[in-house]
């Protein structure tokens, strides 16, 4: 049954005057960099292009303890050297094999909640499309929960990103170059085709989602435009923004507001969760 939720956590002026120096403290940082191929910090959140599945690992265990849960990382392919579809093909492979009586065995348990950060978040609602339509996977039943956080899912770019003058983690240039680095080979026109934009996709009979992002962040559009489709789908739906965080801000600690954004997802992980051995 369709149902929207919409989150605004409440912030007092002091929590959001200190996220305010946090904010600009980060953006300082990214700013005295060279290029984004040079930023080693937020190399957890991989852009389609940099990073790596290891550099997740902590954040992973943070959720696999929280949730209780075994998380799997997929080291996927990255552009330029490998643009679009390499990367959807790799995680779908590895959603198919998780799925797979061998891989169930593998991993110890059926795989039950999609999750991912930025271009993760992309991945893992494209991977939720590409099982139900290309490999006749009833996601609604066999996946609980999709955690899709601060993620592009409009590669011709929202309002958000196009007015975006901030520079802490992604700037409006630098999601740009992330995305012409996977993406370059399809015109701008042709960006709407649904497997490219999963905005524009059917997005029917799918599993419960929370879409989290900080309202500071570039792509917050992305998340309160997928999340009002999500639900009009007939979907259950969530959407959470938290009071000015910035892209990643789950993924780079940064305090009370790393922890919040955490919490949101622990919640909804929680509540979507059977019983059972698990994994993520």
């Amino acid at each position: 049954m369709s149902s929207l939720t919409i989150k605004t956590n409440p912030a007092s002026p002091e929590i959001l005057a200190a996220r305010a120096q946090t904010m600009k403290k980060v953006e300082d940082m990214c700013r005295s960099q060279k290029g984004w191929h040079e930023y080693d910090t937020p190399a957890e959140y991989r852009g389609f292009v940099i990073g790596s599945a290891k550099s997740y690992d902590n954040y992973l265990l943070h959720l696999a303890k929280s949730l209780g849960l075994t998380a799997v990382s997929v080291e996927y392919r990255l552009a330029p050297e490998n643009p679009y579809p390499a990367s959807h093909r790799d995680c779908i492979d590895a959603a198919l094999y998780a799925l797979s009586p061998a891989g169930e065995s593998k991993l110890g348990g059926p795989l039950r909640i999609l999750a991912g950060e930025s271009a993760g978040g992309s991945l893992a609602v494209a991977v939720a499309l590409a099982l139900r339509d290309e490999h006749g996977v009833d996601v609604r039943s066999r996946i609980s929960a999709l955690l899709p956080s601060y993620a592009i899912f409009d590669l011709t770019y929202t309002p958000s990103l196009l007015s975006h003058t901030r520079e802490a983690v992604l700037s409006q240039n630098g999601m740009k170059g992330f995305v012409e680095a996977a993406f370059s080979h399809i015109p701008l026109d042709q960006r709407k085709d649904p497997k490219v934009s999963s905005l524009y996709a059917d997005l029917r009979n799918l599993p419960p989602a929370l879409f989290l992002s900080g309202t500071e962040d570039a792509l917050v559009d992305d998340s309160v435009f997928m999340a009002a489709k999500w639900n009009e789908a007939g979907n259950e739906t969530e959407v959470c923004l938290i009071p000015g965080a910035w892209h990643a801000f789950t993924l780079i600690p940064a305090g009370e507001v790393t922890d919040e954004g955490l919490e949101e997802l622990v919640r909804f992980g929680k509540k979507h969760l059977q019983f059972g051995k698990k994994h993520l």
